[in-house]
């Protein structure tokens, strides 16, 4: 009974922060964002998954494109906010396939410089048509002024985060829900 009771003032109190919480930043604002990123995440590894490439491989090859074919493995580390060991994973199994070439740092291991083949360029070529069906198809029921917001606020938004992400030290315990 006591536990029943505890449980109850719990759920009580839960309820209560997310109403504060629901009237501070709308009613299901958090479950949205949630819920599209998640969902944004399962259609991308859908439509990603003719490639036979994982996502972050994928998001490898577009850096390297956007870098002029080529980087060093700690500025993909820190653009993809990635681990080391996932980092190296996708650039081995990227060099595997022939789709990028890395060689090894003779001053630090820990360092590869990667550059893209010509074999990655034609495979980013089908990936980037696929990543424009997928995003078109994804926003095609916002109309114009809708678009043009997102287009504005996700850059927006995607710096912040990352500044607060790389930035422990602002984040306390309590802002940690994740």
């Amino acid at each position: 009974m006591k536990q029943d009771t505890e449980i109850e003032e719990l759920i009580e109190e839960l309820n209560l922060e997310l109403n504060s919480q629901h009237q501070e930043i709308g009613p299901s604002i958090t479950f949205n964002y949630l819920l599209v990123a998640a969902l944004l995440d399962r259609y991308l590894t859908k439509g990603f998954e003719i490639t036979g490439l994982k996502r972050t491989q994928i998001m490898i090859l577009s850096y390297l494109l956007s870098a002029g074919g080529s980087l060093v493995s700690k500025e993909l580390r820190s653009k993809l906010i990635r681990s080391n060991n996932a980092i190296s994973k996708s650039l081995d199994g990227l060099d595997k396939l022939g789709l990028t070439k890395s060689t090894g740092s003779k001053i630090d291991r820990r360092i590869r410089k990667v550059i893209i083949t010509k074999k990655g360029l034609k495979q980013l070529k089908t990936i980037l048509t696929i990543r424009h069906e997928i995003f078109a198809k994804a926003t095609e029921n916002l109309n114009k002024k809708d678009a043009e917001a997102l287009k504005s606020i996700l850059p927006k938004m995607e710096m912040y985060l990352r500044e607060l992400a790389s930035n422990k030290k602002n984040v306390n315990q309590e802002q940690r829900y994740f």
